[in-house]
């Protein structure tokens, strides 16, 4: 009764308490990475929804101006934008206007509105209208709205000194391009008639659409 009590009693072996943290260190490896999986999943629905949302309160926007949907003028700066155009008109969530997969992740008065989803503001130039420097896309002058980017997931690329972080405006082909696949190689997109994609590199490129895939290096100017 004696040994059995006293191998009862004693402690773990430094074998044994090895061979536990390497069997915990294995499952973690497993684990992580179907986590880190489901939690980008998870962020790329939230940001697709942002995005239909977004597109609901530009419609409105666009009603409420005679078809237009305001893009920039040389004046914007961190209190103004197209983003705070429409959050004003009809989503008054501006969370809603920063996808959460991407720095800043949310709206702060530190970045004000320079670091939100991107605008296309280089369309053809018969879909605008200009009011002194201020450009407006003309809803009704797009012949194929489907096929339009409006808005979409992006990257500051070193623009206005910031990177690595989102950034209000994109070109379809700017270089170095703006438009960015973070969700697994993927950008998230609202178009023109109000639908949203999750665009593949094929997809992009087919719409002429210069985007960086992978993770943004390029340095900020100051």
């Amino acid at each position: 009764m004696k040994g059995t009590a006293a191998r009862h009693g004693r402690g773990f072996t430094l074998i044994e308490l090895m061979v536990v943290t390497v069997l915990v260190g294995v499952l973690a490896s497993l684990l992580f990475p179907a986590i880190n999986r489901a939690k980008a999943r998870s962020q790329s629905a939230v940001c697709l929804s942002n995005l239909r949302q977004i597109g609901t309160a530009l419609m409105l926007e666009a009603a409420q101006k005679e078809g237009r949907i305001y893009l920039y003028s040389p004046g914007d700066d961190d209190r103004n934008s197209w983003a705070a155009v429409a959050a004003a008109t009809g989503a008054n969530e501006p969370d809603l206007f920063y996808c959460p997969a991407y720095p800043p992740y949310g709206f702060s008065d530190n970045v004000g509105w320079y670091c939100s989803y991107g605008i296309r503001v280089d369309p053809p130039e018969d879909y605008l209208d200009t009011m002194g420097e201020e450009r407006y896309l003309a809803v009704g002058r797009v012949p194929e709205p489907a096929g339009f980017l409006l808005v979409a997931d992006t990257t500051s690329s070193g623009r206005q000194g910031l990177r690595a972080k989102q950034y209000r405006h994109f070109g379809a082909a700017w270089d170095p391009a703006t438009v960015h696949a973070r969700h697994d190689g993927r950008a998230n997109g609202l178009f023109l008639d109000g639908h949203v994609e999750s665009c593949d590199r094929n997809r992009l490129t087919a719409m002429g659409i210069n985007a960086v895939y992978g993770a943004d290096t390029r340095p900020g100017y100051w």
